[in-house]
């Protein structure tokens, strides 16, 4: 395994992960709002 091609994997994943949490953050707080109205 090149350690490279595994940082890059790891690298990748985490921003996915990032991404998905920063949408599901998003829904829920305009949701929230909209709640609130």
């Amino acid at each position: 395994m090149n350690i490279t091609k595994i940082k890059k994997k790891l690298s990748v994943g985490g921003y996915n992960l990032f991404t998905l949490g920063f949408l599901v953050y998003n829904f829920f707080y305009f949701s929230y709002n909209y709640a609130m109205i």
